[in-house]
């Protein structure tokens, strides 16, 4: 079973007894903060956003330096009241210890709490409070307003009903269960590697290398390089995309669909004066990439230089961490959904489980549609950006589960981000600058702690009815369920199989489409999923021969075997899905008996196959039948295989209305 880890870190030697603190998460008042948003009091509230780093951080309150009064002081409460046997104090940056402290009790007198004399200027600071006071429904701390030096910041305040050891919860994995990185030094080198984009199947990687010789233009900016996966799991040698991916500009890919066929660059191409995008897609084709185009996101605005974007699976959805105007702080993740053909909706924040007053950057969306990874300097961590893991809990992208540190096997003192995965979850590609000076590339197999759901793969090939030959097409596919909304395609093209990753023990609707060709709507389950799919496309035009499998007759009759109705029942399904097609059915025989009774035989199984098509509702004038006898062998009557080929049925489309 996948689990968190909940480590509990404790501070102080005293005794407690299944301590739990209770974190203020009201603000009354405060002599003064540096903003509104970033460094506000209400930064203050909640458990401590960066411990065990205690570095410098937008997500606590922080008294505003030019705002000198006799002191400063914050005033938080709690929405139930608590009783008080010492007050916790978790500092960033710069502890300063207070000068007072006052209660408020339940008939609104403010209680003096005298702060230890032997106190100690550390990031977490208890104050005793004896004896334990009950229904506190306020606590104000007070510093000296003319202290000199660095500024001092409130990242929580708490209460615990005695003096002890302070229990801070750290969502995060340190018990090694994350297995240990590796460096991927042949993609590795003297420039910076950062944000590697592996294919869903895991055998291409796609990444930005910057300032590299190679690279495109004389500023020699961030420009796509690639590698693929060998035998032994090694990476090839890296080689630049090259045009049109590539031009002068930053380019890099966010993003590749499940079948490995689309890419979402975060470059804009042929921009104008007065046309801004920030992203776009290009497509495989027979002759590599095409020539990107603009992706539109109604209403979308960054204030900040950088930004980074991801795709769901399906290519519904989109996900951006950018700044704008609905921002909890710096940069926010945001998702938008899709419209259109490269349109889609005004960006939707997250929500502040996710989002801190800090930045949240390159995030990732798994395949699974619900695992969100991000990197982020304002949550607990280990100093830096860490990288963060959080589940999707239902349709309106607004509720997640609180982000997990994906603990000291991953993140570092140093700088960690843009994680990726392959689509089942078995490895996971990052970056660091753990190795040095720039930034490198890194890969480690994923435990089952920070894995994505559980998908399935859905692959397969797409078929000429009449020739056999894989044919380009459109596989689209729809969730059958009341309660899950989930729909998406994939391609087929250039000989290549299509690709996608579905829900296990799950129905769908499939529904395949191709230039010149009938479309097929069928159901796959999931749960029954069986290697490579095979679909068949009949072609659209006049004078189609199509083979039906498996028709069997009795011996020397025309009595339709009950191992025949399958086939049949799938070619009445067509017929009554296309009611503008006629056909003729046409028997044959194998060349062992003499021409008219070979003649009578095939002429009379042509017609219960016919019977068969009219009592399952086909109406009678798009139907005729013919005998073909031993006339038209496809294969040598003088070996039991070959005449088991010949004796067979067929139909051609007579008329398409």
């Amino acid at each position: 079973m996948r689990r968190a880890i909940l480590i509990f870190v404790c501070l102080y030697s005293l005794t407690s007894h299944g301590q739990v603190v209770h974190w203020a998460d009201e603000v009354v008042g405060f002599s003064s903060q540096k903003s509104d948003l970033l460094f506000s009091a209400s930064q203050a509230l909640g458990k401590p956003n960066k411990f065990p780093d205690f570095s410098f951080t937008p997500c606590a309150w922080m008294p505003d330096l030019l705002d000198r009064a006799d002191s400063t002081f914050i005033h938080l409460g709690f929405k139930e009241p608590q009783t008080v046997g010492s007050v916790v104090l978790v500092q960033s940056f710069h502890p300063e210890i207070p000068v007072s402290v006052y209660l408020k009790q339940p008939d609104g007198k403010e209680i003096y709490i005298p702060v230890p004399a032997n106190l100690r200027s550390d990031n977490i600071m208890q104050i005793p409070v004896l004896p334990a006071r009950p229904g506190i429904s306020t606590i104000r701390i007070v510093w000296n307003g003319s202290m000199q030096g660095d500024p001092f910041q409130l990242d929580a305040l708490g209460v615990m009903t005695e003096p002890g050891r302070v229990p801070i919860p750290f969502y995060t994995d340190t018990l090694g269960q994350i297995n240990r990185p590796e460096a991927l030094e042949n993609l590795n080198s003297p420039y910076d590697e950062v944000l590697p984009v592996v294919s869903p199947d895991g055998r291409m990687l796609y990444f930005d290398r910057k300032k590299h010789p190679l690279n495109t233009g004389p500023d020699l900016h961030d420009d796509i390089w690639y590698a693929r996966l060998m035998a032994d799991s090694s990476w090839s040698a890296p080689l630049n995309i090259g045009p049109p991916l590539n031009d002068e500009g930053h380019n890099f890919i966010n993003a590749v669909s499940a079948d490995g066929n689309t890419l979402l660059l975060g470059n804009t191409y042929n921009r104008t004066e007065t046309q801004s995008h920030w992203m776009s897609f290009s497509y495989k084709t027979s002759n590599g990439w095409s020539t990107p185009v603009p992706i539109n996101i109604i209403g979308f605005q960054n204030r900040d230089q950088y930004n980074e974007f991801s795709m769901s699976a399906d290519g519904q959805y989109i996900v951006l961490s950018i700044e704008s105007n609905t921002t909890n702080g710096m940069r926010d993740i945001y998702v938008s959904r899709r419209i259109s053909d490269r349109y889609y909706s005004a960006p939707k924040n997250l929500g502040p489980v996710v989002n801190s007053a800090a930045t949240e950057m390159s995030p990732f969306l798994a395949a699974d549609g619900q695992t969100l990874y991000f990197a982020s300097n304002g949550w607990p961590g280990y100093g830096g950006y860490d990288i963060y893991m959080t589940r999707r809990l239902d349709e309106t992208w607004e509720h997640w589960t609180e982000p997990l540190n994906l603990g000291s096997g991953i993140n570092t003192a140093n700088w960690e981000a843009y994680f990726t995965t392959d689509a089942m979850g078995n490895m996971a590609y990052f970056c660091s600058s753990k190795g040095g000076d720039n930034l490198n590339l890194y890969r480690v197999p994923l435990s089952p702690v920070a894995q994505p759901a559980d998908l399935v793969q859905f692959t397969g090939k797409v078929l000429n009815r009449s020739s056999g030959n894989m044919i380009d097409a459109t596989i689209s596919y729809v969730l059958l369920s009341d309660s899950v909304s989930e729909e998406g395609s994939t391609t087929s093209l250039g000989g290549n199989a299509f690709n996608a990753y579905l829900r296990p023990d799950s129905k769908y609707l499939i529904t395949i489409n191709a230039d010149g060709y009938f479309s097929e709507v069928t159901e796959w389950n999931s749960a029954q999923a069986d290697g490579e799919q095979l679909f068949y496309l009949i072609p659209r035009k006049v004078g189609t021969a199509v083979t039906l499998e498996n028709i069997y007759f009795k011996v020397n009759t025309s009595v339709l075997v009950d191992s025949s109705f399958t086939e049949l029942e799938k070619t009445a399904r067509f017929l009554l899905d296309h009611p503008d097609v006629h056909i003729e059915v046409r028997g044959h025989t194998n060349g062992l008996c003499d021409d008219s009774y070979c003649l009578s035989l095939s002429q009379r199984r042509a017609r219960s196959v016919v019977d068969f098509f009219i009592d399952s509702g086909i109406d009678e004038d798009r139907l005729s039948f013919a005998g073909m006898g031993k006339t038209e062998p496809i294969a040598d009557n003088d070996t039991p295989e070959g005449r088991q080929r010949n004796q067979r049925v067929e139909f051609i489309i007579t008329k398409v209305e």
